[in-house]
């Protein structure tokens, strides 16, 4: 984004800027899951569940929403808040975590 495409509504007016007009970078995350039974002998009830569950599989970065506040705030009651904030369109996180994996072991009777 460009800051300087932005500026403040003055006092007592609303903008011109559209719902939504700023949109985030898409994002996608692929979730894995394998499992196995064991039946345990001697039993036909009995069943031990192994599972694997991976979370963001493919570790794909997916990069968060853009600084979209424009005015820095008044640093104190009655000072002017017309200061550009610094970081306004910058993507400094991301939406989801990095690959996660858990593994579950589950026992029946």
């Amino acid at each position: 984004y460009d800051p300087a495409a932005f500026v403040e509504a003055p006092a007592g007016t609303f903008g011109n800027v559209g719902r939504n007009a700023l949109t985030s970078p898409h994002f996608q995350s692929i979730d894995l899951a394998v499992h196995k039974q064991f039946r345990m002998p001697h039993s036909e009830r009995q069943v031990l569940q192994f599972r694997l569950e991976a979370f963001n599989a493919l570790n794909h970065p997916s990069w968060g929403s853009p600084q979209r506040n424009i005015l820095a705030g008044a640093p104190f009651p009655g000072a002017p808040a017309n200061a550009a904030r610094q970081g306004f369109g910058v993507i400094s996180d991301t939406s989801i975590p990095m690959r996660q994996v858990q593994l579950a072991l589950k026992y029946s009777f």
